[in-house]
């Protein structure tokens, strides 16, 4: 078991509820109801994600594995997104705190390699850049088996994808005050060539045809009495089906708000 997940999950969603009785006017109240249901599932998920039963599972079994991998990449990460948390916590700041931080971060030189970092990282190729090499990278056999023997560096690992995955979502949804950085062509792009990526590793995975993980090669106990190479298959199964689910929906999504934008187009060049 995580604490440290339960209480931060916990802190983050008092600090939300708080912040969010705090905000008045502007978006509709029911906008503001169903982000916060988003929120509150994203921190579900999370929580699901890091603590038992699954994350015991997911020391023994690669298909466990992959489904933990799917909830911290792409099913938390786009809830919290939609949750727009931002301005609640923000509300929650003491008046004097935020009048110094927003000062600091306007004019303070200390802040200018924030506004860089920022401006770098907040690029939709960045983003989806590092989102797709780290799913990448951690799937490398040398990487993983250190992922399964050393819980300090697997639990960083949870952390970058948590903070990768908000970051990659971030530039294609709308999260208030902050507005996608993607016009719906270019997110339907975005996430189309996500799914592409994403489903070529797994099917690399699934292809395999012997164990890629030796911490996987040697448990002897799998729910199911799923051999080991079995039970990888099923891992690449959950990530070329469930695991791009999250970013199909954001698909077709995307494709829906664009061919809406282009039919009043249609229709008012045909009435000229």
């Amino acid at each position: 078991m995580n604490p440290d997940v339960i209480v931060l999950a916990l802190a983050a969603a008092v600090l939300y509820e708080l912040g969010r009785r705090r905000l008045g006017g502007g978006r509709s109240r029911r906008e503001r109801g169903w982000r916060a249901e988003a929120f509150y599932a994203g921190l579900v998920a999370l929580i699901v994600a890091t603590q038992p039963p699954l994350d015991g599972l997911a020391d023994r079994s690669f298909s466990a594995h992959m489904v933990q991998h799917l909830l911290l990449q792409t099913v938390a990460p786009p809830l919290l997104v939609l949750g727009a948390p931002w301005l609640p916590v923000w509300r929650m700041l003491p008046p004097a705190g935020r009048r110094r931080l927003g000062r600091w971060l306007a004019s303070s030189r200390g802040a200018v390699p924030l506004h860089l970092l920022a401006r770098t990282l907040g690029r939709p190729p960045v983003a989806w850049l590092l989102f797709l090499v780290a799913i990448a990278v951690s799937h490398l056999p040398v990487i993983f088996d250190l992922a399964l023997r050393d819980p300090l560096f697997h639990e960083t690992e949870h952390a970058l994808f948590l903070g990768l995955g908000l970051l990659f979502w971030s530039r294609a949804l709308d999260s208030p005050p902050f507005r996608a950085r993607l016009r719906p062509p270019q997110a339907a792009l975005y996430f189309a060539t996500a799914i592409a990526a994403e489903s070529l590793l797994a099917l690399a995975i699934l292809q395999a045809r012997s164990p890629l993980y030796s911490p996987y090669a040697v448990e002897g106990h799998r729910a199911g009495g799923l051999t080991a190479l079995a039970d990888q298959q099923l891992g690449g199964a959950v990530m070329l089906e469930p695991a791009s689910l999250t970013l199909l929906i954001a698909l077709i999504w995307s494709l829906k708000r664009w061919l809406g934008a282009a039919q009043p187009s249609a229709a008012a060049g045909s009435n000229r």
